[in-house]
């Protein structure tokens, strides 16, 4: 893909054209992984994916408590908490949507069921581990 980037500091951008060179790359390349690396490394995604790691901690926290009290029921886990026990998948839909939890990590699961799937907006689709 081309694109025309404005405001580049024009030191920044010989030194990356010096560097590229030596590594035997062109310039995309050099940028492309700089930008994979900077979006790698951005808090944003730290944060994500601690906020991950607490659900996780909490569901296995939870996970023989819930088992034994709440088999069938659907749970929404998210910061960390049990946001929502309900009967349908469509209870926990709208649960995350008015805890204004779309687009944030959370597990989404059918006690009982081993399906567990991690969520970052509605989709849950990516089975935990």
């Amino acid at each position: 893909m081309d694109v025309l980037i404005r405001g580049i500091d024009s030191e920044v951008y010989a030194k990356l054209k010096a560097r590229a060179s030596e590594r035997g790359l062109k310039i995309g390349e050099a940028l492309t992984d700089a930008i994979k690396t900077w979006m790698n490394n951005s808090p944003e995604k730290n944060e994500r994916e601690g906020e991950q790691d607490l659900n996780v901690a909490t569901f296995r926290r939870m996970r023989r408590f819930l088992e034994k009290n709440h088999r069938g029921n659907w749970v929404l886990i998210a910061k960390g908490e049990v946001v929502k026990l309900a009967d349908s998948l469509e209870e926990i839909i709208e649960a995350k949507k008015n805890e204004g939890l779309s687009g944030r990590p959370s597990l989404v699961f059918k006690v009982g069921e081993t399906g567990v799937r991690r969520t970052l907006g509605l989709n849950t689709g990516r089975k935990a581990r």
